[in-house]
């Protein structure tokens, strides 16, 4: 068991100690290293504990954030199981309580913030309330709660939804509709279009399709492959790079091979220069099955100027705005899919006035960091009075 040495700073706001319990280096990751930071100039004195540190939590120690790691190696084992029906603590239960009691002890913070928690929610939410801390928790997906995640919405103060969709999702999961807010999910454009502003526009006599994330299948990367499929014998110069490692990594390469598409499909690996990648697509897809608001990266593609194709999940419309900045699919649906791509390859016209709508959306001032920011700091500072 670890704690940096870095000790946390003195301000006036609320203190605040972020949880991260996933093993991912995705989305959630990408969320607390952008939105701490701007919650320190907000003046909240924030700390973060993780089962396991990366890289990329860690960089928030450069900073002056306190990251308490808990230490777990290997998978993480679930802590809780069901026997007839009931969700029943394991040992590591009690082992990973044991350390957030320490942890949180040391942190002192008035509010615990669970960042996408999903099944490692309980052990230290049971610290910190056996601890009288106030609890708030961050969803980025609407997937249906587990029954232990139901137990503890029962007593989180707050949970926070990326979409009106989402918020109304949660609620009909049973969570308390006086407890949920909605924020947005944010993108530094201002970043971005620093980190592309000199990259220039590589054109192609291909017509680029990216697909970005983990490979999982909870990101639908099978749906566009089985659509390219379709599509190939028609449109034979489609070209698709799956950005991103996962467990579906030699599936999905034996899958391109059995639809005889592989010399069209290339797998890269991890990328940490996503916007500058999607720069030079004509198309980002993101057919997940499930998401808060959307994927992060249809986010960063609409920031420059790239279209989107996305499954129609709760908060799709809410960020391309009812298919001015996109094309919403229904989830799991290759003929959808396929489809989709088929009107943005064969109208050269109307793909790149998409990507100059959703660019507008964010020059505009929406999904930027400092909202998001501001929103959660009312949050917090809301569970406090």
């Amino acid at each position: 068991m670890k704690v940096s040495e870095t000790e946390a700073g003195s301000t006036a706001g609320p203190r605040v100690l972020f949880v991260k319990v996933t093993r991912g280096l995705g989305g959630s990751s990408s969320v607390l290293v952008r939105m701490v930071p701007n919650l320190l100039k907000l003046g909240v004195d924030a700390s973060v504990l993780v089962y396991r540190n990366s890289d990329r939590v860690n960089t928030l120690a450069a900073v002056g954030v306190p990251i308490y790691e808990i230490g777990i190696q290997g998978p993480i084992p679930p802590p809780l199981v069901s026997i007839l029906g009931a969700p029943v603590p394991t040992p590591v239960f009690f082992r990973i309580a044991r350390h957030s009691v320490r942890f949180i002890r040391q942190a002192r913070p008035d509010v615990v913030y669970f960042n996408s928690p999903r099944y490692g929610l309980l052990p230290v939410f049971a610290a910190a309330k056996a601890l009288g801390c106030r609890t708030v928790c961050y969803y980025r997906e609407t997937l249906d709660l587990l029954k232990a995640e139901k137990l503890a919405m029962r007593h989180i103060d707050r949970v926070i939804a990326l979409s009106d969709a989402a918020r109304l999702h949660f609620e009909q999961q049973g969570v308390d509709p006086n407890r949920l807010r909605r924020v947005y999910d944010a993108l530094d454009y201002a970043a971005i279009k620093r980190r592309t502003a000199n990259i220039p526009r590589v054109e192609s006599d291909k017509f680029r399709i990216a697909i970005i994330g983990a490979l999982i299948p909870r990101k639908g990367h099978r749906y566009l492959l089985e659509a390219i499929g379709r599509l190939l014998p028609e449109i034979p110069h489609l070209h698709v790079s799956c950005i991103g490692t996962g467990v579906d990594e030699e599936p999905l390469r034996i899958m391109a091979r059995e639809l005889g598409i592989e010399h069209s499909v290339a797998f890269t690996g991890f990328s940490n220069e996503v916007p500058v990648l999607l720069k030079n697509m004509d198309l980002c897809v993101a057919p997940s099955l499930a998401e808060g608001l959307v994927p992060q990266v249809a986010l960063e593609a609409l920031a420059v100027g790239t279209p989107v194709i996305a499954s129609d999940l709760v908060g799709t419309r809410e960020a391309i705005h009812d298919g001015k900045a996109g094309i919403d699919v229904p989830r799991k649906d290759v003929e959808a899919v396929a489809t989709a791509i088929l009107t943005m390859a064969r109208t050269p016209i109307f793909a790149p006035k998409l990507g100059v709508y959703g660019q507008e959306q964010f020059k505009a001032g929406r999904f930027s960091p400092q909202s998001e920011a501001m929103a959660v700091r009312d949050v917090m500072t809301e569970v406090m009075n």
